[in-house]
């Protein structure tokens, strides 16, 4: 059990505020060394220091990451992947619009309306799965 957090301004606070510093320059100037010490000349006294930072328990649950999200992070988690997304949509709606505009262009223009606009039809069908995105350029 952890005890409270002494207040800033309290001695106690001071005191502990200190040896925490006193303590974290110690272990970075020597911290390599004794660890190494212990290990050779203490080895039950390394491996329980080892047990006492490694975790004791795994907790595995199921579910999955949306799980007691609020609406609001599921929207904002939804409008982060859309933004991340974004760029790629665009470039494949940039490609298909050129794709299409290829596909008019090489059309005989003497060709009724809606000939061409079966043609384009057609086209599009026979593209199937691919998409207009696999166009190059």
């Amino acid at each position: 059990m952890r005890k409270p957090e002494q207040p800033k301004g309290s001695p106690r606070g001071k005191l502990t505020g200190a040896f925490i510093e006193a303590l974290a320059s110690d272990w970075e100037n020597n911290g390599q060394q004794v660890l190494e010490r212990v290990r050779e000349e203490a080895p039950s006294k390394y491996a329980e220091l080892v047990s006492k930072l490694v975790p004791t328990e795994t907790v595995v649950t199921q579910g999955n990451a949306f799980d007691g999200k609020s609406q609001e992070e599921l929207a904002d988690i939804i409008v982060e992947g859309a933004s991340r997304d974004l760029p790629a949509y665009e470039e494949m709606l940039r490609r298909a619009r050129k794709l299409a505009a290829e596909r008019q262009a090489a059309l005989p223009p003497e060709l009724p309306a809606d000939r061409r606009a079966r043609l384009m039809r057609e086209a599009r069908r026979q593209q199937g799965s691919n998409g207009p995105w696999t166009s190059t350029g």
